[in-house]
C-alpha cells in the first residue's frame, strides 16, 4: 500500500538528491559576492552535510521545537558561520542592540541558535536573503522535481526569512 500523504522528503526522493541540491545551492552562494562574506572559511564539505542533515529532517516533517531539531540546526549556523568552533557564542540578551543601531524603536534580534549571533553581527538583511532566494530558485531549477514540491520548498525557505534575519 502506498503512503498517501509522502513527505516532502519523499517526493524529492533521497538524502542524495538532497545533498546534490545543497551543493548546487552552496556554489551559488560562494561564489556571490554579496552573500559569501557571511559564511566562515571552515571546510566547506562539513558545511553542506550539516546543511544537508538539517533539509533532509524539515523535508521529513521534524518539528521544530524538538531538541533534535535544535542540535541540527545550532550545529549548522556553528559549523557554516561563527568562526570559532565553539558551541557558546554571545547570548540573545547581549546583541539586543543591533536593533537600535538600524534605527527601530526597539530591539529587533531574535536568537535561533548559539552561531546565530555571529552571523547577526554582520547584519544581514531583506536584499541578502533575496539574494538566497534566487540562488535557491536557480539550484531548484536543474533538479527534476515536481512543481508542489518545489514551491513548498521555497515557502519553507520563505518563512526562514524574518528568524534568519533576527526578525
Amino acid at each position: 500500500m502506498s503512503n498517501l500523504n509522502p513527505t516532502l522528503y519523499e517526493r524529492v526522493g533521497s538524502t542524495t538528491v538532497i545533498q546534490q541540491l545543497v551543493e548546487s545551492f552552496y556554489d551559488k552562494l560562494l561564489t556571490d559576492y554579496r552573500l559569501n562574506r557571511f559564511f566562515n572559511s571552515n571546510n566547506e564539505a562539513e558545511q553542506m552535510k550539516s546543511l544537508t542533515a538539517l533539509i533532509s529532517a524539515i523535508f521529513s516533517g521534524i518539528e521544530t521545537t524538538t531538541e533534535k531539531y535544535q542540535m541540527l540546526l545550532d550545529d549548522y549556523f556553528v559549523t557554516a558561520f561563527s568562526r570559532s568552533k565553539r558551541k557558546s557564542f554571545v547570548g540573545s540578551s547581549d546583541f539586543g542592540f543591533f536593533g537600535y543601531i538600524i534605527e527601530q524603536d526597539h530591539p529587533s534580534t531574535n536568537y535561533l541558535c548559539d552561531g546565530h549571533s555571529h552571523l547577526l553581527k554582520f547584519m544581514p538583511d531583506n536584499s541578502h536573503y533575496d539574494a538566497v532566494m534566487e540562488h535557491l530558485i536557480a539550484a531548484l531549477a536543474g533538479f527534476n522535481l515536481e512543481q508542489t514540491g518545489v514551491a513548498q520548498i521555497l515557502q519553507l525557505a520563505e518563512q526562514a526569512r524574518n528568524p534568519v534575519l533576527g526578525n
